[in-house]
């Protein structure tokens, strides 16, 4: 707690910057159909998942592990734990998306 007359040190970071590119695009559009997918199926807010900060840091940072998604602001030990791997998932599928198909030289 503050001293009387200070103001509160801030938490984390400051908010991510929207990020911007398509496997950026990819990420969020994957993010917030997951995000909107949970909230129907459990008839909860889509905030209760992420917040669209939360959306935006996870897109901006791109995490390919729990270790990376785990320093994301917003991203706290539940969430981690209740999410993470669909998360991984979501920016996985992302990834593959815009890679495309293997050329006959990939095989």
């Amino acid at each position: 707690r503050p001293a009387a007359g200070r103001p509160a040190p801030p938490r984390g970071g400051p908010p991510a910057a929207p990020a911007d590119g398509p496997l950026a695009e990819a990420a969020r559009q994957g993010l917030r159909s997951w995000r909107s997918d949970r909230a129907r199926a459990e008839r909860k807010p889509p905030y209760v998942y992420l917040h669209d900060a939360t959306v935006e840091a996870i897109v901006a940072d791109l995490p390919g592990s729990l270790a990376a998604l785990a320093r994301v602001r917003g991203i706290g030990p539940a969430k981690l734990e209740a999410y993470g791997d669909e998360l991984l998932a979501v920016l996985d599928a992302a990834r593959q998306a815009l890679a495309g198909p293997p050329s006959p030289t990939d095989v």
